[in-house]
């Protein structure tokens, strides 16, 4: 259930951010401005974008509730392969070869990682002095 939430997540984001950026791309460039994101905010478009993204963090919260953040997090990349076909579809957008060809990769990287990945194994806590080792490497 939490890996068909986290991919619901990422289907939402991705229609969020593609519904956002057709009412951004339906403004003439002159628009651009001071206000532009408030008039954004006045179309149905944009705000139904702003739903699905809600959608999608609702989805993402409740998988991660329920199941393992090491799987739910890197499912999210998912966003990117449901963004094509969604730009295809809401956009007109032509789907080039590369982006094809990416989307693969990146769907095959996420299979590859649910089936050698031991999720199960892990630990649900880390120790304190572990989230600091992890903490100051990344700073």
């Amino acid at each position: 259930m939490d890996i068909a939430l986290a991919l619901a997540a990422a289907f939402f984001f991705a229609l969020g951010l593609v519904l956002q950026e057709k009412a951004a791309s339906d403004q003439p460039p002159e628009s651009v401005r001071a206000g532009f994101l408030t008039r954004l905010a006045q179309q149905p478009i944009w705000l139904l974008g702003l739903l699905a993204q809600g959608i999608g963090f609702v989805a993402q919260a409740i998988a991660l509730g329920i199941g393992r953040m090491v799987v739910v997090q890197p499912l999210l990349v998912a966003t990117i392969v449901f963004a094509l076909p969604l730009g295809r579809l809401i956009e007109k957008r032509r789907i080039q070869r590369a982006d094809m060809i990416g989307a693969a990769l990146v769907a095959g990287g996420l299979g590859a990682l649910l089936v050698v990945s031991k999720t199960s194994a892990g630990e649900d806590d880390a120790s304190l002095l572990s989230w600091a080792v992890i903490g100051g490497g990344a700073v």
